[in-house]
């Protein structure tokens, strides 16, 4: 009996780990995505307006901001429900509400506010943690996944310092590099969530 629930706890740090790995992976490619459309001189003219100092997004970079992150969590977790890494099996309606949501909010947070400087931090720290909760149907737990995209954003926070210490980096790569550490860190975060199976809690995945 010991020798079994052991086997089955490695096999789910195992499949786990695989879950935040494909996560990681989907959104270190999407973030280069947005990094490169970001930096491509022949579209500074559609994604971005002269502001009085420096070029400012236009809701266009918001729009392909969530459509590709969204389009990356979606890979991600299809990927992971095809090999059966991932056992959370949500309805219908809570993959489509969290998927609006992801794809929906930063253009929406723009519209609203204006913010640009703002949008990508609320974005992370409050409608990604909002969307974790409702494909998992742990929206008493939303404390807890701020908490843990927090922590990502430290960690975010510490390479990048890391970065900007030992390299100098051109414009164009650290925007890159910014975008894939950002949306990477913060895509594996999402698959941590979603593999995290609290079985103490009770929670149902219907």
């Amino acid at each position: 009996m010991v020798t079994a629930d052991s086997g089955l706890a490695k096999i789910r740090i195992t499949n786990r780990t695989r879950v935040v790995a494909v996560f990681f992976l989907s959104g270190l490619w999407s973030g280069l995505i947005s990094g490169w459309l970001s930096t491509t001189p022949g579209l500074r003219s559609v994604l971005y307006v002269q502001g009085d100092t420096s070029l400012m997004p236009t809701y266009r970079v918001w729009v392909g901001f969530g459509l590709i992150f969204s389009l990356a969590l979606v890979i991600a977790y299809v990927v992971a429900r095809v090999f059966h890494w991932l056992t959370l099996s949500p309805s219908a309606i809570r993959q489509l509400l969290a998927l609006l949501l992801l794809a929906l909010s930063p253009v929406l947070l723009y519209v609203s506010t204006h913010a640009n400087s703002l949008i990508a931090g609320i974005y992370y720290m409050a409608f990604l943690p909002l969307a974790m909760c409702i494909i998992t149907g742990r929206l008493r737990l939303l404390a807890l996944a701020v908490l843990q995209n927090f922590l990502a954003l430290i960690a975010f926070l510490i390479v990048m310092y890391l970065v900007f210490l030992l390299f100098k980096v051109p414009f164009a790569l650290n925007v890159c590099v910014q975008a894939g550490l950002s949306q990477s860190l913060f895509a594996a975060a999402f698959g941590a969530w979603l593999s995290w199976t609290p079985a103490r809690l009770g929670e149902g995945n219907a």
